[in-house]
Parts: structure tokens; C-alpha cells; sequence
């Protein structure tokens, strides 16, 4: 049994997620699929860049190494990290929105669009907190990888 704050922390990724997925139904039953994926991952990608920029406020930083911190604090991911100053990247084994979604048993395609959609959170997060940080994604769970790998470095790396 994990720690009170790992479970505390997956719960509320299970909550997110399902909420997340009731507004996606909500958004595709009224207007259809593409219109669901187009509203979801614009508000998906501007909560992470509102989220990035408090989290810059609050650390009083927007450099790579004040993201590293935060971003730990808030995902202890648990698994690899590789830190060289000017590079930063997670690897993660596990993901609690991939399972949550499972448990639902939704169709193929509406699982992998609502799934690849959910990560623009991610994208945004980092573009909030600086702009200048580079993220990519090395692999991702939902692309049936094993792993999640989040990939930031520093302007000028």
C-alpha cells in the first residue's frame, strides 16, 4: 500500500480524470467528436499554462531548476530522473489516468482521443511556467509505450 499523499494523489488524478471524461462525453454528445477534441485540448493545455504560471509565482523561479522542484512536488514520479542542469527528464512506468480510463471500458478510438488530448495539460504546464523551456514528450503509455517520458531543457541547451 503506498504512502497517504501517493494515495491521496492518485485519487485525485482518478477524480480528474472522470470528471475530465464527463465533459468530453457532455462536449461530444452536443457537438460531435472532433468539436469534444478541439474544446478539450484547448482547456487541457490553457489549465496547465494557468497552473505553470502560479507555480512560477509561488516558487519565486521560472528557471529549469525551479520547475524540476516543482514539478516533483506535485508528480512524485517515483521512477528515473535525468538532471544535468541544463536537461531535465521523467520517466514514468505507471499511469493513474491511462487506468482510470480503463476502468470505464470505453471504446478504442474514444480512449486513445480522449486519452492523447488529456497529456496537452502537461504541454501547457510547462509553457507557463517559462516559455522558454522546450518540452517534448519521449514516449508516451498512451501510445502503448512502456513508459511516460517527459523531456524539458533549457533555452540555449
Amino acid at each position: 500500500m503506498g504512502s497517504v499523499i501517493t494515495d491521496h494523489l492518485a485519487t485525485g488524478y482518478q477524480w480528474e480524470a472522470t470528471v475530465y471524461l464527463e465533459i468530453w462525453v457532455a462536449l461530444e454528445k452536443k457537438y460531435g467528436r472532433d468539436v469534444a477534441r478541439e474544446i478539450c485540448a484547448k482547456a487541457m493545455y490553457d489549465a496547465g499554462v494557468r497552473f505553470g504560471k502560479r507555480m512560477a509565482e509561488h516558487a519565486g523561479a521560472n528557471d529549469l531548476a525551479a520547475l524540476k522542484a516543482v514539478w516533483e512536488s506535485l508528480y512524485p514520479m517515483g521512477d528515473d530522473t535525468e538532471w544535468d542542469g541544463k536537461r531535465l527528464v521523467f520517466h514514468n512506468q505507471a499511469c493513474v489516468i491511462k487506468s482510470t480510463l480503463e476502468m470505464y471500458d470505453l471504446p478504442d478510438d474514444l480512449f486513445h482521443d480522449i486519452a492523447m488530448v488529456f497529456c496537452e495539460g502537461d504541454h501547457g504546464f510547462v509553457k507557463g511556467f517559462n516559455p522558454d523551456i522546450q518540452f517534448t514528450w519521449g514516449k508516451r503509455i498512451f501510445r502503448d509505450e512502456p513508459e511516460c517520458v517527459w523531456i524539458m531543457e533549457a533555452p540555449d541547451a
